[in-house]
């Protein structure tokens, strides 16, 4: 261990920064994993309000979540977390992510909607989901890394499909 009294004042404030980020860190983890559910839960609940795919936009490009759901693939995986809630909250509450596509890959794991040699979310990083999880077409690739273009002609992810 390095002696503090002969480190430069910019070292010194360089390490308690690095230790209040990390206790933020912390927290925010604690945060954010206890309001998923909820998140989740309200999403579900506003898609069955608001049917139409362009009726759920505009209540969503307005309500509070935007600023929380940043892109589509989370606002499906929310959707997807919300519909299986019961399954979700073991999962989320052993879990140490807060990414919300990876909680739903361990759901879809759980309940074996994906084969078994996906990892747990606890411990697989988001972009390894990603490439272990069930091939979609190219008109569902289309339409997640696009939706605003392309909603009227694909139809959402596979999660997002209900009849309300």
């Amino acid at each position: 261990m390095t002696n503090t009294s002969t480190l430069p004042i910019s070292s010194l404030d360089d390490e308690r920064l690095i230790r209040e980020g990390n206790t933020a860190a912390i927290a925010y983890a604690k945060s954010a994993r206890e309001n998923i559910l909820p998140i989740a839960r309200g999403l579900v609940a506003a898609r069955r309000k608001y049917r139409s795919d362009t009726e759920f936009g505009r209540w969503f490009d307005q309500s509070a979540y935007r600023v929380v759901v940043t892109n589509y693939n989370m606002r499906a995986a929310y959707i997807y977390i919300g519909e299986h809630d019961e399954v979700a909250a073991p999962i989320i509450a052993k879990s140490q992510t807060i990414d919300p596509v990876a909680i739903a890959s361990a759901i879809k794991t759980s309940i074996g909607l994906v084969s078994q040699n996906v990892k747990p979310a606890e411990i697989v990083h988001p972009a390894e989901i990603q490439q272990e999880e069930a091939t979609v077409t190219l008109a569902e690739q289309t339409a997640i890394s696009n939706p605003s273009r392309t909603a009227k002609r694909n139809p959402p992810a596979a999660c997002c499909r209900r009849v309300w």
